[in-house]
């Protein structure tokens, strides 16, 4: 039996079977180099306690806030490019429209994030 008809005997509608095995696939993405990673602790002592020192360095997480950043910036021209794209494409108006709201959702929440920081600080 393939993967499509078990889909299909298996009494759900096809949407919840789609999302279903999505949630799947995104956890194992997730587990799978956590497993490694936690292997890689028990068969390596040192090599754990070193990148833990390492993760906690100030150098290394002014470099992950800044790749952070910058992957933001990227995501907020790919989505405004999207955006215009399908402006220009003609396509259909939900595609326009999640691009705007995608670009407009991230705009709002820099901003939001924004804000409490400096209230922090």
């Amino acid at each position: 039996m393939d993967f499509k008809q078990a889909l299909r005997n298996s009494g759900l509608p096809y949407r919840v079977n789609a999302a279903l095995f999505g949630m799947a696939a995104t956890l194992s993405c997730v587990g799978v180099p956590r497993l490694l990673a936690l292997w890689s602790e028990e068969a390596s002592p040192s090599e754990a306690r070193r990148n833990r020192i390492e993760s906690g360095d100030e150098r290394n997480t002014a470099l992950r806030n800044r790749s952070k950043a910058l992957s933001g910036d990227l995501l907020q021209w790919s989505l405004l490019g999207l955006f215009w794209l399908s402006v220009g494409l003609d396509a259909p108006l939900w595609v326009t429209a999640a691009a705007g709201g995608l670009f407009m959702a991230k705009s709002v929440l820099e901003a939001v994030l924004l804000s409490r920081f400096q209230k922090e600080l």
